[in-house]
Order: structure tokens, then sequence, then C-alpha cells
């Protein structure tokens, strides 16, 4: 998916480097669990790879088309969630600070939402650190509802028909 100013599409083997940078930086990790390093990046961006294999939703770089540098991610993970836990579809975003406020998080996660809703559907949540007004703030133009707080968290959820 591409417009004028960004591309959004699955990762590749290629971008492994540049979110290498990314999970080691502090404010790109701010409302995570914390930065990555080493074979923990390099972790994270196989579990990426592994989920882009099987969703087309799944998490995938945010690219800004005028210089071509991954500025971010958006889409679908796997976490667990309720009582007891089960597996369950996460939606992220994150984006470097210098991309923010210039409503990419907002175009690129509604254009693989989108895939989503067109994919599969059912229900989707997001988690996000109560500290995090913005992201609130994104939440709520991809019309997630707000459910509850746990512990770090505010967890929303979108509801659309399954496919």
């Amino acid at each position: 998916m591409t417009t004028p100013g960004w591309e959004v599409r699955l990762p590749v083997p290629e971008d492994r480097d540049r979110f290498r940078e990314l999970f080691a930086d502090e404010w790109y990790m701010q409302f995570s669990n914390g930065r990555l390093y080493g074979e923990d990046a390099d972790k994270q961006f196989a579990k990426m790879l592994t989920l882009a294999a099987d969703l087309p939703f799944a998490e995938q770089p945010v690219i800004e088309t005028d210089t071509g540098l991954i500025v971010g991610s958006v889409g679908a993970t796997r976490f667990n969630y309720g009582d007891p836990p089960r597996p369950e579809l996460e939606f992220n975003y994150r984006l470097i600070c210098q991309a923010r406020g210039r409503g990419y998080a907002t175009a690129a996660s509604l254009a693989v939402l989108e895939v989503w809703e067109n994919t599969v559907g059912g229900v989707i949540f997001a988690r996000i650190d109560y500290r995090n007004t913005d992201s609130k703030k994104v939440a709520d133009r991809l019309r997630f509802k707000y459910m509850e707080h746990r512990d770090l968290f505010e967890i929303y959820k979108l509801e659309v028909p399954s496919r």
C-alpha cells in the first residue's frame, strides 16, 4: 500500500538491519518492554517475518517514500489475553520521533486494518501504555473501544464481522 508520503509492505529479510537499529532506539521502544539488542533484536525481527508469512496484516514497516527510510511499523502480532490467557491478535503502531504527528500511524494503520477486516475480521486488540496519550488518540481514530486497565496497559478492542 503506497501513498504520496508513505508505503507499508510486509517485512523482508533485508529490513533486518534497520529494525535492529529501531529496536535499540530508546524513543522508538519508549512504550514497549524496553530496548532490544543483538540476538534479542534478531529474534523479534524473526517473529515479524514468521508472522508475516501467515498473516497479510502482520506487523510491517512504514517507509517514507521520499527517503526510502523505514520510520516505524504497523500491524498485528499475537499476545495472550483473558482469564485464562488465550492467544489473540494485537494491533501495534510505532514510529520514530521524527515521523510522529504526520498522520502516518493513523493512515498506515487504517490501510493494514482494512486488509485484516477483508481477510479474517473478528476481534483484534490494542494494548496501550496508560501514559501514551497520542497512541490512545490514534486508537480512537481507528475505532478501537476502551475495555479495561491492566497493569501499565489499557486494553482496547476492535470488532467487525468475521469472514
